[in-house]
């Protein structure tokens, strides 16, 4: 059996002081991970919810979801490789007050405006602690960074020139109470705010379509019915 050379032994050697250092290393950002995340976990629901966050940010890290960043400009949800008519897009929005308050905290991230990913916290039979990560795909997907002005222009404002050149459009919220149906299609009108959320898809639209008409020459008529109409 050959005897290792001097020369091996002194790189092994430099080698397990290498990983021994590393470890160390991460043993140390480990700590100080789990300190920064009980601290923030004081605001979510007490440490109960650490694993959660702690859960939640790991997906997050894994899939590349840093802060939500807003809607590309001059980019639309009518792209024509769709091959459809109809486009549903979603919107997350921003925390309630309420919501807050109750020291929630947030279960939905956003992936590159094309889907969305729901966090479900659940607690096993040996209870630990681990969350279902369910994800949708949508045409669209808007987050807190964006506002009605954007949503108005990736979705809705291309409408209004289709209907100027004899098409159809239909435009409406489906969600359940606090979702923010409301905020998206009539605003909020808070101009302090400041988070461009004050004025609602309904008159953006509505100042394109006069806009629009009073170019083109035409009489805009609203009615219930259509013998309502003069």
């Amino acid at each position: 059996m050959s005897t290792p050379r001097k020369n091996d032994v002194n790189a092994r050697i430099e080698e397990m002081a290498v990983q021994r250092e590393e470890r160390r290393l991460h043993a140390i950002r480990h700590k100080q991970q789990r300190a920064a995340d009980a601290i923030a976990a004081e605001a979510y629901g007490g440490l109960d919810s650490l694993a959660f966050l702690s859960a939640i940010r790991d997906y997050r890290e894994l899939h590349g979801i840093g802060t939500p960043e807003g809607w590309p400009e001059g980019s639309t949800v009518w792209r024509s490789e769709s091959g459809s008519s109809t486009r549903v897009c979603v919107r997350v929005r921003p925390m309630l007050a309420a919501e807050i308050s109750r020291l929630d905290f947030e279960v939905v991230s956003s992936e590159n405006h094309r889907a969305v990913a729901v966090h479900v916290p659940r607690v096993k039979v040996d209870l630990t602690k681990a969350i279902e990560s369910h994800c949708f795909g949508f045409d669209g997907c808007f987050n807190a960074a964006d506002g009605n002005d954007a949503i108005y222009a990736a979705c809705v404002q291309p409408l209004v020139a289709h209907v100027f050149s004899g098409g159809y459009a239909t435009c409406f919220a489906f969600g359940q109470t606090g979702s923010g149906k409301t905020c998206t299609m009539a605003g909020h009108g808070n101009p302090a705010a400041k988070d461009g959320n004050e004025i609602g898809i309904y008159a953006l639209a509505a100042d394109d379509v006069m806009q629009a008409a009073g170019e083109a020459g035409f009489a805009v008529r609203v009615g219930l019915r259509s013998s309502d109409w003069p």
